[in-house]
């Protein structure tokens, strides 16, 4: 057990509960072959649902939805002939926002997906992980931390899921989730996204669009994502009173601010 574990050597592994095996029966079906018995994968679900956080948008439902995603991304690399390691995906997006809510300085890590991560390796060595699947879940939970550089197959599906709404429709995905960010940000529900966090949100979500995350070449629907969400920043920043493109939103995304921008059109 690593020094960062060890923070967590007075947490008892979490049990599973008879009475969620069939949901987590029926998500194993959709995981596909990862390898664990089904004790261990209900074992490492109700571990992941009990560190889950019930904020507005960093829940077990956006756990889930990353999940259902990245197992979507799974099975069109694999048609593909691109192996993935389908048990680290499943136990990184399990865990990528383990206990989101916290403060990860109180138990001495530096940021929140350091804090997952090391969630994820305690819990996942009692559910059948070996230690080189834990180091290869933590890295991947670690790559949706702003700034890192996505590295293997895993990594990128992962990134791509967590973030994938950016590049949803506007109105039906994009637009209400961020509207939960700021419900979480501000914990004041009633509120409407104010031009601040608008901006804010543009920026921050364009710095996770300038890593490559296509899967391969046969990822034929990475460029129409990829465009999708450089879109649906830009509308956002037209709803605010004062639009403009600030200069390092079109720094990061490598635009002129006056010139031509990715687009659907």
């Amino acid at each position: 057990m690593s020094p960062e574990d060890d923070r967590f050597e007075h947490h008892e592994p979490v049990k599973p509960e008879m009475s969620g095996i069939l949901t987590v029966e029926l998500f194993q079906e959709r995981c596909g072959d990862l390898g664990m018995t089904p004790s261990d994968f209900a074992g490492l679900w109700k571990a992941a649902k009990v560190h889950s956080s019930n904020l507005p948008y960093h829940n077990w439902e956006h756990t889930l939805d990353v999940l259902s995603r990245a197992m979507d991304f799974a099975d069109e690399c694999e048609d593909n002939n691109t192996p993935v390691n389908r048990k680290v995906l499943f136990g990184a997006a399990l865990f990528h926002d383990a206990f989101f809510e916290e403060d990860p300085s109180r138990r001495g890590f530096d940021s929140k997906e350091s804090h997952s991560a090391a969630i994820f390796s305690y819990q996942a060595e009692f559910y059948g992980f070996s230690q080189e699947e834990i180091e290869l879940g933590k890295q991947a939970i670690m790559s949706t931390k702003l700034g890192s550089r996505p590295e293997t197959i895993e990594d990128k599906i992962l990134v791509r899921s967590d973030i994938d709404n950016i590049g949803g429709d506007y109105n039906e995905s994009f637009l209400p989730n961020t509207q939960k960010a700021y419900n979480e940000a501000i914990r004041r529900p009633d509120e409407a996204i104010s031009d601040g966090f608008k901006q804010g949100t543009a920026i921050l979500l364009s710095k996770y669009l300038t890593n490559n995350l296509s899967l391969g070449d046969f990822d034929k629907s990475y460029d129409h994502w990829q465009a999708q969400s450089f879109n649906n920043l830009l509308k956002l920043l037209e709803t605010t009173e004062d639009f403009h493109v600030p200069p390092k939103l079109a720094e990061l995304l490598g635009q002129d601010i006056s010139g031509d921008n990715p687009s659907l059109n």
